[in-house]
């Protein structure tokens, strides 16, 4: 039986995940052949490859630990200097 309360609860996680910011990170083009991130993300071979918070989820920590976390506005400056 569904509850008043579990729809107030649903309503709560549907305007937290509105309101989670992105986290994007570069990381270089070997993790992100690794990763098979490199035929969808933005990036190139000399500068590495844009990607967010989702792409590393499964990752291994080793890779994670190598992503620099940047802003948003870092990563459009990032992508238009490709």
């Amino acid at each position: 039986m569904v509850t008043a309360s579990y729809w107030w609860l649903n309503s709560q996680r549907r305007q937290k995940s509105k309101t989670m910011r992105q986290v994007y990170f570069i990381i270089s083009s070997e993790d992100a052949w690794l990763l098979s991130l490199a035929q969808f993300r933005k990036g190139n071979s000399e500068k590495g490859y844009v990607v967010h918070s989702g792409d590393l989820v499964s990752a291994p920590r080793d890779i994670r630990n190598r992503a620099r976390e940047v802003t948003e506005q870092e990563a459009l400056e990032f992508i238009k200097q490709l």
